[in-house]
């Protein structure tokens, strides 16, 4: 899972070629939600992991706006009985520069990127 900054196509073609055919798809169009779901263990209850913005590396002008990537979070826990913002994460730590949820924020540039 955490292979998605540079994926081997025989070693991890699932994660290559969804990364191929996300960076087809926003030659075209943009991409305004990425989710990778699955289940932890060790923490209960439905959240997401996100990039806060104050993480961004990439270029200025790509920058996402501020609190921009909580937006979605907010509404589902709006919406849903089960869904827990208060467990939902936004920092980026180092060791998880190379999942999907970061990568696909960092180099495409989709604000809502989640795990």
């Amino acid at each position: 899972n955490r292979r998605w900054g540079s994926p081997s196509s025989t070693l991890h073609p699932t994660i290559f070629h969804t990364k191929q055919l996300l960076q087809n798809l926003l030659q075209q169009r943009s991409c305004l939600l990425f989710t990778d779901i699955h289940g932890h263990s060790t923490r209960p209850d439905v959240f997401i992991y996100g990039c806060d913005a104050s993480h961004w590396k990439g270029p200025e002008r790509n920058q996402p706006r501020a609190l921009e990537e909580r937006v979605y979070p907010l509404l589902l826990a709006k919406t849903n009985k089960f869904f827990s913002y208060k467990r939902c994460r936004f920092n980026v730590r180092r060791s998880k520069e190379s999942t999907g949820r970061v990568v696909v924020w960092r180099q495409m540039g989709v604000v809502n990127s989640f795990t």
